[in-house]
């Protein structure tokens, strides 16, 4: 018997959610499902961190929901900062794009293939 079906969605702690929408809605042209605020004891419960409060958006990109969440309470620290895509937990969200429309020049003649700086880890 299967427990999971389908995903719902990835979520991204962001550090300044206006910008991060800007670049989501405004550059790749991603659409606004829902945009709330959380806070209170019990969502302080389910997130682990007393007195947390979250302003969070989903997006939809072409079926996929894209979920920014900006912590007003209690900032973290950078967990990126100095990590590498060989780290245990390492993740990714890969979208296609039209390089023209995000670079703001014309398309080449053809695709790109741009290499990885690392090659693929295992996660386990």
């Amino acid at each position: 018997m299967h427990m999971i079906g389908s995903a719902h969605h990835y979520g991204v702690t962001v550090s300044d959610l206006d910008r991060s929408l800007a670049f989501y809605r405004d550059r790749l042209g991603m659409e606004v499902v829902d945009r709330l605020s959380l806070d209170g004891d019990a969502f302080g419960r389910f997130v682990g961190v007393e007195g947390a409060g979250v302003d969070t958006v989903l997006l939809d990109a072409d079926g996929c929901r894209y979920e920014l969440l900006d912590y007003r309470s209690q900032p973290g620290e950078n967990v990126t900062d100095g990590a590498a895509n060989t780290y245990v937990g390492a993740a990714q969200f890969c979208l296609e794009v039209e390089f023209a429309r995000v670079a703001g020049e014309r398309r080449p003649e053809r695709p790109r293939v741009l290499p990885c700086s690392t090659p693929p880890a295992p996660t386990t």
